[in-house]
């Protein structure tokens, strides 16, 4: 789901992959999807209506906070 205004969300397609790549590889239409969360982006010219989320790059992130 994602807050569209104040009170208001939609529910947005959201596909996870290991690697980003992997959604074309796979077939998915281009059409649709919102998100991809994948571990690894790796996919030079995806379409620019997509989201791409890493994880790698968060998880490195954490990795550097004091706990």
């Amino acid at each position: 789901m994602r807050l569209i205004a104040s009170g208001r969300r939609r529910a947005v397609y959201t596909e996870f992959q290991f690697e980003s790549k992997n959604f074309r590889k796979h077939g998915h239409p281009l059409t649709g999807c919102v998100v991809i969360v994948c571990w690894r982006d790796n996919w030079a010219g995806y379409s620019k209506h997509i989201e791409v989320v890493e994880l790698r790059r968060g998880v490195k992130s954490l990795a550097g906070v004091a706990g």
